[in-house]
């Protein structure tokens, strides 16, 4: 039995691979910041970009102006959490969070060194890439709270999600065969038009409600899906013996089928 609240596979993929993505980036800058500390006690002048502040100049305050362990252990405490939150952000998004309240909290230190010193421009690339590695971070938020609604949504449910169209099947007919609608259309809500056309003196719309993808003829409601993210899906009702069919195809094209006759589509760009 096809699950028509499963999220398309493709979909999932492009959610998982913006995820990891984002601790990846997480990853290059723990690395790039302990590469700094390195190449400090190494003498090199050389300073990785995309790195965080505060465990860095921990360990120089420490190594430069004898401040003792302290400093040292400011650094590894603080390179340990980065590390903590990128092993356990795999399983849980809210990881990332902490992470990036840390490295607010850097991005806070850098803007305290440059006031303190006066010298903002110097410091112009640094605050670009603070900016950037912020941005991925809560980029990787974002996606790990969808991914999450979506294996909520999917939860129990089944498997076999694929990349085919998830066709919705009714059970509500009559004698002779004849869809039963749902519900009278509200039109007072708001909506957005996926797809509309007439036929044989019928008017058929295919529109989104908040979450929901609905087949409304004649203003009634027969056939609808809820989703959190639009994935390919077909809603059907059968009306005076016409099979009418409306959806989303595997190439983003909303149509409405009649009979397996197309008679409207239109190319989705959002």
């Amino acid at each position: 039995m096809k699950n028509n609240n499963a999220p398309a596979r493709n979909t999932l993929d492009a959610h998982k691979k913006r995820y990891s993505n984002a601790r990846a980036d997480l990853l290059v800058m723990i690395v790039l910041t302990v590469a700094n500390i390195i190449l400090m006690f190494v003498g090199s002048d050389t300073m990785m970009l995309f790195s965080a502040m505060i465990p860095y100049m921990s360990v120089a305050s420490g190594y430069f102006y004898n401040g003792g362990i302290v400093y040292y252990a400011i650094a590894a405490v603080f390179i340990a959490l980065y590390v903590l939150c990128w092993f356990m952000s795999k399983k849980k998004y809210q990881w990332l969070i902490v992470a990036t309240v840390l490295f607010s909290l850097d991005t806070l230190y850098l803007v305290d060194i440059c006031i303190t010193t006066g010298d903002f421009a110097s410091s112009s690339i640094d605050f670009i890439i603070h900016a950037l590695v912020l941005y991925y971070l809560i980029a990787g938020i974002i996606t790990g709270k969808k991914l999450k609604e979506i294996e909520e949504n999917a939860d129990g449910l089944g498997e076999g999600i694929s990349d085919e169209v998830y066709t919705h099947n009714n059970v509500n007919v009559d004698s002779e065969g004849n869809t039963i609608y749902i519900r009278r259309a509200d039109a007072e809500i708001k909506s957005r038009t996926l797809a509309e056309a007439e036929y044989n003196g019928h008017y058929i719309c295919y529109r989104r409600v908040k979450r929901i993808n609905e087949l409304v003829i004649d203003g009634y409601v027969y056939d609808e899906i809820e989703m959190l993210i639009e994935t390919p899906h077909e809603l059907s009702a059968v009306i005076n013996g016409d099979t009418i069919q409306a959806g989303i195809s595997s190439s983003s094209i909303s149509y409405i089928n009649v009979n397996g006759k197309r008679i409207a589509k239109k190319l989705r760009l959002i």
